[in-house]
C-alpha cells in the first residue's frame, strides 16, 4: 500500500449552462489536514481563477466565483477548461487535466432534433448526414482531449462549431440542406 496521495478529479456532466461540477476523487494520504485549492482556465480568458477545492465533496462553480460577472449567474461558456488540484502551489502533489465542455453544444443539438418534428418521419439524408458529422467531430475533439492533443481537440470542436450553426441556419430559413 502506497503512502502516496494521488490527486485526481472527474468533472461531471449537467445540462445547466450556468454550473460546472467537479467530483473529488483523490486518495489524498497524509494530506487530509491540508487547505486545498484549484486552478480554472476558462475558454477565451487571459486569467486563471483560484478557488478553494473540498476534498471528498462535489465542487460546484458558476460565473460568480469564476470571477466572470458579480451577482448575476450568466451561462459559462463551452470549449477547453483546463484544472489544476493542488496543496501548495508548485508542489509535487497536484493534478491537472483538461476538459472540453459541450454543454450548449449539445442543447443547440437537441434543438435541431426538436425541430425536425420527426414524429415517424425520416428527415433528409442530408441533414442526417451533417447532424452525424457534427456528433462525430465533437466526439473526436473528446478523444483527442483524452488522448493529450487539445491542438486537435480544439480544432475538431471549432468545426463542429462552424457545422452546427451552418445546420440551424439551413433549418431556420427552411432551405434545402
Amino acid at each position: 500500500m502506497s503512502l502516496q496521495p494521488t490527486l485526481k478529479f472527474d468533472v461531471l456532466d449537467t445540462y445547466d449552462k450556468r454550473i460546472l461540477r467537479i467530483a473529488d476523487i483523490s486518495e489524498w494520504k497524509h494530506l487530509t489536514k491540508e487547505e486545498t485549492f484549484i486552478d480554472i482556465e476558462v475558454p477565451a480568458r487571459k486569467a486563471i481563477t483560484t478557488q478553494r477545492f473540498q476534498r471528498e465533496s462535489i465542487n460546484i462553480y458558476n460565473s460568480n466565483n469564476l470571477e466572470i460577472t458579480n451577482n448575476k449567474l450568466e451561462d459559462l461558456p463551452d470549449g477547453i477548461y483546463k484544472f489544476t488540484i493542488y496543496v501548495c502551489k508548485g508542489d509535487k502533489f497536484s493534478y491537472s487535466a483538461y476538459y472540453l465542455r459541450t454543454v450548449d453544444t449539445l442543447l443547440r443539438l437537441d434543438q435541431v432534433l426538436i425541430g425536425l418534428k420527426l414524429n415517424c418521419c425520416v428527415p433528409d439524408n442530408n441533414i442526417i448526414n451533417k447532424y452525424s458529422e457534427i456528433e462525430l467531430l465533437i466526439k473526436g475533439a473528446h478523444a483527442h482531449l483524452r488522448d493529450g492533443d487539445i491542438s486537435q481537440a480544439g480544432c475538431l470542436y471549432e468545426k463542429s462549431l462552424d457545422l452546427l450553426e451552418s445546420l440551424e441556419d439551413c433549418l431556420d430559413k427552411n432551405k434545402k440542406c
